[in-house]
């Protein structure tokens, strides 16, 4: 006996040979779709302000564009719908390399040791007549 792949109560296939996505069968329910994460990438761009602000996104997503032409940076966010959010201009300014002073201000071990050993006799002094004031 052959079976019946048209008939609700046999197994048919689970995939769609066509669009090669698996069928929902009439128990499952459609699961809600998750929203999506707000997306940031870093595009290079020609043409300045004018392309920056006709750049084509996907709803929830921001990107970055960086004017290979001049020092200019863009920031473009879109809502949900897809509609443009945010749109901002920056001036990209490179600061200049500082050089690190090599100070020859530096103490010596014994000049170290010195110092720590003035220090616990002071607190030894400062306890010592602390200790003596509340005596009397």
């Amino acid at each position: 006996m052959l079976p019946n792949y048209n008939s609700p109560t046999n197994y048919s296939y689970p995939w769609n040979l066509y669009n090669l996505q698996p069928q929902q069968s009439p128990q499952q329910q459609p699961q809600p779709q998750q929203p999506q994460t707000n997306n940031m990438s870093v595009v290079f761009i020609q043409g300045g302000e004018f392309t920056a602000s006709n750049y084509m996104l996907a709803p929830n997503q921001s990107v970055v564009m960086i004017d290979n032409d001049s020092r200019k940076v863009f920031i473009k966010t879109t809502d949900a719908s897809g509609m443009a959010l945010s749109f901002r201009k920056f001036n990209e300014e490179i600061e200049p390399e500082r050089k690190v002073q090599v100070s020859n201000d530096y103490v010596t071990r014994d000049e170290f040791e010195k110092a720590i050993s003035e220090l616990k006799n002071a607190k030894t002094t400062v306890s010592t007549t602390k200790s003596a004031k509340q005596q009397q």
